[in-house]
Parts: C-alpha cells; structure tokens; sequence
C-alpha cells in the first residue's frame, strides 16, 4: 500500500513562508549558498570547492521530482516582509511513515528563532495532515547549533549512527539522531530515557554542565 503525504505548496509562519522549491528559485538558493561556502562546508559535504550553480539546478531538479513521487518534500525558507531566500528545509521519507529533516540557514540570518519556525511549521503539518508519524534530525557530533535547534523543537535525542556516510575526503562520518514522534505517550517514556543515552553514547554536547 502506497501512502499519499499531500504535502502543500507553501506554509506560512509568522516572519516566514515555506515555499516548495522549484527551479525559479535556483538562482536566490545559490547566490546564498555561494555567500555561505565555508560555513555550509563545515557541516554538510556536499559543498566542495567546486560547487557550481549547475549543481544546484541538478538539485532543484531532483527535488522536483520528489515531490511529484512522494518520496521527498523541499522547501526554500522565505523571509516574509523582503521576499528574501534565507536557507531550504525539507522532509525525505525513508519508509512508510517515516521521514529525515535536512535543514540549513545563511549564517547571518541565526539567532532569530527563523529555523525553528521553519521546522515547526513542517513537522507540524506532517504529524497532523499526513500519514508520517516520526521525524528523525541527525547532525554531526561537533555541530552544537544544530542540536540546539533540534532540542528546541522537541526533538529527543536517541542515539549515534557510527559511520553513516563517507565524506569527500574518504573519512567516516558519525550521526547523532534526534527523533520525532506523533505519539506523545512514547516520546514522553523516551525522554525518561534521554540523560542514560546521552551517557551511554558520550555525546559530550549535550552533557549538563
């Protein structure tokens, strides 16, 4: 059986709108990925040295078709007095029910609470207008903002995936998982459990002080 998400177009927050991306908005998304290289690059490893517009317009163009298969659903993070880009977040589903949220912000637009309206706007309307039923957030081990962000929106951390993915540079890299989940009651045991895991996995970002 095949699940029917009926994500929509745009989501509108109350400083920003979700807009789902298509190919006019290729050249906003790369001019703030381009004046965001080194801060983008310490965290996601797509950007390269080499990264050009084309490869956003490939990306754009993958993203399209995602959507139309109901596999994935991007969006471009708009600001909503200027009409500026400011950054993209986006659902992939990965099994029936189940979703990944990527995310990521222009640096000199952090700070606002912008991602985390971002982020509550689309898992909002995934838990209660779609079928999926949990939302997983994994970040690099040394990326604090994102965890922060993660935390502030709910998310629960459950675990380590010890090399998830090589980088460009033929390295391993590990996965902190944060989740998600539309049934309250688990979430509720599972942050019974969130300091034992934190100790157990030795993530020492989110030891208490």
């Amino acid at each position: 059986m095949s699940l029917n998400y009926n994500f929509p177009e745009t989501l509108v927050g109350d400083t920003i709108i979700l807009e789902k991306l298509e190919q006019f908005h290729a050249e906003d998304l790369y001019s703030v990925i381009d004046a965001n290289r080194d801060y983008i690059a310490k965290y996601l490893p797509w950007m390269t040295e080499n990264y050009r517009f084309e490869d956003t317009a490939k990306f754009v163009s993958m993203k399209e078709e995602n959507f139309e298969d109901q596999d994935g659903f991007a969006y471009v993070i708009i600001n909503k007095e200027t009409d500026e880009v400011l950054g993209s977040v986006g659902l992939s589903i990965k099994s029936k029910g189940s979703s990944e949220l990527g995310y990521w912000l222009a640096e000199n637009q952090q700070g606002n609470g912008i991602m985390s309206q971002a982020i509550d706007l689309l898992v909002e309307y995934a838990f209660e207008e779609t079928p999926i039923i949990r939302v997983d957030i994994f970040t690099l081990p040394d990326n604090k903002k994102s965890m922060q962000v993660a935390k502030r929106n709910g998310f629960l951390f459950e675990g380590v995936r010890y090399h998830q993915q090589i980088d460009l540079d033929g390295s391993f890299i590990d996965g902190v998982r944060f989740t998600k989940l539309k049934d309250k009651s688990v979430m509720h045991n599972l942050k019974d459990k969130e300091e034992q895991l934190i100790d157990v996995f030795n993530v020492k970002l989110l030891k208490n002080k």
